[in-house]
């Protein structure tokens, strides 16, 4: 009986020394990611702003772009990025939606110091926005950190953006939920004013139309094909759906994309269902694509960092001492299962 109470005692203590071993780990790692999220980033081209634009060098026809969607801080979308931006040819990026899973201040600034420190991006990246990104009032998200429309367009700049590359006009449309209809007429107005002797017409939305996705809400969507049919538009990419779709409507080739590294959802067909992004080649007469794959996901979805960042960091906020407390918490209760494993009488094993 003796013999089995210390065997009881031998394993609550090592069982209490690999978890205040962890807790130390996890305080410690709290306490240095806090320190570096105190740092300014680097500055990368990321956002929609006029000077990235400026750093564009109209080489003319062909050229090459990027296009992800629906990337949710996952893992597998930086990974992905970091692949894609290996195409050494590409002019820009182009981000159709949900680079963040949910619309907090500290989501968002954790893909901007993995876009800086990870990704690197040595070319544009623009950003048209999706229902993860923005906080409109249905997302549970802490009231001091909810990213509205005008936080992001701090972080961003416009949440709608045009520009023209090599003669062509590339529009990136930005949906505010709280009055959703509304950019059909600012479609409208950039295509009215710039539409006109454009070589190639792209168009990035998040949401995809209905009779192209069944069950995405889609408002106006009659006048919305309409104008991409009046106008000649050559191509429309989508996102929020996490896969891979492609049709065309009245001459212009529709495309969703959103498999860009978010979680592949387990109700949607096994077709298109994989991670990816495209690359999109414009030549004189010709467009072609090519898909890139993510042939091996990674182990993990979130790292320790995101961990911190989105779960811990918005808790203590400014006060890291408190890093330091259960540091030295979790080191105490190391050094008492150790004396612990001591009195029964036996070695150490961990």
């Amino acid at each position: 009986m003796r013999e089995k109470n210390l065997n009881g005692k031998r394993f609550l203590g090592s069982l209490g020394l690999v978890f205040c071993v962890i807790g130390v780990i996890f305080s410690i790692a709290t306490i240095l990611i806090d320190r570096d999220y105190a740092k300014p980033l680097p500055q990368y081209p990321v956002g929609n702003k006029p000077a990235f634009v400026e750093q564009l060098k109209g080489k003319g026809l062909p050229f090459s772009f990027l296009v992800i969607s629906d990337t949710h801080n996952d893992e597998n979308g930086y990974t992905l990025l970091g692949e894609m931006l290996k195409q050494n040819d590409a002019s820009f990026v182009i981000h159709v939606g949900d680079a963040v899973s949910a619309p907090s201040t500290w989501m968002h600034r954790y893909f901007l110091k993995r876009m800086a420190e990870k990704v690197k991006p040595h070319i544009p990246v623009f950003l048209a926005p999706g229902n993860h990104d923005i906080y409109y009032g249905f997302q549970r998200v802490p009231e001091d950190q909810r990213v509205t429309p005008e936080v992001y367009q701090s972080y961003y700049g416009a949440m709608s953006f045009d520009f023209t590359y090599n003669n062509c006009l590339f529009i990136l449309c930005g949906v505010d939920l709280k009055k959703p209809d509304a950019f059909v007429d600012d479609l409208r107005g950039v295509l009215s004013r710039k539409a006109a002797g454009k070589k190639y017409i792209f168009l990035f939305l998040h949401y995809p139309p209905t009779s192209m996705m069944a069950g995405f809400d889609f408002p106006r969507e009659k006048e919305f094909l309409s104008l991409l049919e009046s106008y000649r538009v050559t191509s429309c990419f989508f996102g929020h759906y996490h896969g891979y779709r492609r049709s065309q409507i009245n001459g212009t080739n529709m495309i969703v994309l959103g498999g860009g590294g978010g979680p592949l959802k387990s109700w949607q067909s096994e077709w298109g269902k994989f991670h990816h992004a495209l690359k999109v080649t414009v030549g004189e007469n010709s467009l072609s694509e090519d898909m890139m794959v993510l042939q091996k996901g990674t182990l993990f979805r979130h790292s320790l960092e995101w961990r911190i960042v989105v779960d811990i960091l918005p808790l203590i906020r400014n006060r890291v001492w408190v890093g330091y407390v259960f540091a030295v918490l979790f080191l105490l209760g190391g050094l008492l299962s150790i004396i612990a494993i001591k009195k029964t009488g036996r070695p150490m094993k961990i």
